[in-house]
């Protein structure tokens, strides 16, 4: 059996995800009533922002109760994809490279590092 990672739009999917913590293993197939949709990051943030954007009657469309899970879904997705990148480029300008890390050991290693962190500021001091 094939043990693969989870993608962004798996974690963004998976209770574990919403409420913070670690991602989920990726399920083995979509389940029936489900669709999985795969968006450059241009294009998920391009949707994401216009979610975002009020209509002509001042509205969200995250305020409609049957859009929100998936408004919520595909900002969280954005939101970790901006942050990977992001982590990944501090780290190569502190001359760590990257290229061979994959997103979630990326991820592993910011959230150790900013979990390191005050104890490093408090040693300073």
């Amino acid at each position: 059996m094939e043990n693969r990672t989870a993608t962004p739009a798996d974690r963004a999917n998976s209770d574990v995800a919403r409420s913070g913590g670690d991602p989920a293993p990726a399920p083995a197939a979509p389940s029936a009533g489900h669709i999985t949709l795969t968006f450059s990051l241009q294009e998920a943030e391009a949707l994401n922002r216009w979610m975002l954007k009020p209509s002509h009657d001042g509205a969200f469309a995250g305020d409609d109760a049957d859009v929100r899970p998936a408004a919520m879904k595909l900002r969280g997705a954005v939101e970790y994809v901006q942050a990977i990148a992001a982590v990944r480029h501090e780290l190569e300008q502190a001359g760590v490279v990257t290229k061979h890390l994959s997103d979630q050991q990326v991820a592993q290693l910011g959230r150790r590092i900013s979990q390191t962190a005050p104890a490093l500021s408090g040693a300073q001091g």
